[in-house]
């Protein structure tokens, strides 16, 4: 019930839709707001899961190559419900694995990604940094966002200042490597 309140802080990152993944088995929960941008149907709606059912995936930013993956699987004749750069995407990193599709794509972007095959949960981010993505792992929970606001609307959570954060802030104006202006909130590192 919390989370459409959790949402919200992110509502200014995808105001078009928003939506939700639950699995109860695995204690696994995403929660998605969509600019739609490439797909305008509801074929582009997040979370999004793949053909296979074995991935979901939460994505934000762009896949300027996106077509040519989308043929390459076409080629392989692979269908697509949708015209959306996260499902060329996802599908192919569910017909040829994470490692060689973070090889082939270009773009800007910040996804999570949940294998349920193996229960594995991932965190990337494009190699400049361009879109954000932050975690904090709490009580063997691990949470994650686009934004800082959203960790301050989970329950419970108790949010500190990172003094060292602050002081570096302070002298550089920025806060480098994967620390945060919160105590155990860090950046996603650039893959």
């Amino acid at each position: 019930k919390n989370l459409g309140v959790i949402l919200s802080t992110i509502n200014n990152r995808g105001p078009d839709s928003s939506g939700f993944y639950e699995d109860h088995n695995c204690n696994l929960l995403f929660g998605h707001t969509r600019l739609s941008i490439i797909d305008l149907s509801n074929h582009g709606s997040q979370p999004m899961i793949s053909r296979s059912k074995n991935y979901i995936i939460s994505f934000n930013g762009e896949i300027y190559n996106h077509a040519e993956l989308r043929d390459n699987l076409i080629s392989k004749n692979i269908s697509f419900k949708g015209e959306s750069d996260t499902e060329s995407l996802i599908e192919h990193i569910s017909h040829f694995g994470l490692t060689y599709t973070l090889n082939k794509i270009r773009g800007m972007f910040a996804f999570s990604l949940y294998d349920k095959k193996n229960d594995q949960v991932f965190l990337i981010r494009d190699k400049f940094g361009e879109k954000p993505l932050y975690y904090y792992n709490y009580k063997n929970t691990l949470y994650f966002s686009s934004s800082l606001e959203t960790f301050k609307k989970i329950p419970n959570l108790k949010l500190k200042i990172d003094k060292n954060a602050l002081n570096i802030f302070l002298k550089r104006g920025y806060i480098p490597n994967s620390k945060t202006i919160y105590e155990n909130i860090f950046k996603v590192e650039k893959s």
